[in-house]
Parts: structure tokens; sequence; C-alpha cells
């Protein structure tokens, strides 16, 4: 399997020291604003989209805004998702993290 390496990185507003509010990822100059919800898939109806890698299910995941704090939840997919290597159906997202959806690897900075 061959990977491909995304580098993202999780634009915040200084809300607080202690919790700054997560506005946007931002991929390759593109931003994507993270609302409530997310959606990264290969279908074009999702709010990121993975086209070019078929190990992506058409609705893989979502990314939501709870409270400040980002989590993402695989959405039924055939391949799941890896928080840092480890098979998660949900998990809380920080900077420095890397993500697997299929054969591709994000990277949040």
């Amino acid at each position: 399997m061959m990977l491909r390496l995304i580098t993202a990185t999780l634009l915040a507003l200084p809300c607080s020291a202690a919790a700054p509010k997560l506005t946007a990822l931002v991929i390759d100059g593109t931003s994507f604003p993270l609302g409530t919800r997310t959606q990264i898939g290969r279908s074009s109806a999702c709010d990121l989209v993975l086209a070019d890698d078929d190990t992506v299910s058409r609705h893989h995941a979502e990314i939501a805004l709870r409270g400040g704090v980002c989590v993402i939840r695989d959405l039924d997919s055939c391949n799941g998702i890896y928080v840092n290597g480890r098979a998660r159906r949900r998990a809380r997202l920080r900077r420095g993290d890397e993500l697997q959806l299929g054969e591709t690897v994000i990277r949040l900075r």
C-alpha cells in the first residue's frame, strides 16, 4: 500500500490561552472552515473531498467541533480511521496527530 501524506494546519483564534477556538483546517494553502460538522470522503458532496483515493469511502469520516474540542468520527467506512496508528471509531484531535483514511494520511500541526 502506498500512503499519500497531506500536512494540514489547524487554525485557531485565541479565545483564551487555555482554550483557543479552532476555525479551519488548511491543506496546501486551501482553507476548509470547521463548522459544526465537516465531512470527509470521496463524494463531491463532502466538505473535504479525497477523490483520488479509492480506499476512502464516499462519506468516510466527520470532524466536529463541540465546545472547542475537535473530534473525528468514522461514518461506518469500509477501511475505518486511524489516529496515530490506532484504529478508532471516534477520537479527539490535537495538533501533532496523524490521521489515516484509506491510503491518505493527514498530519495535523
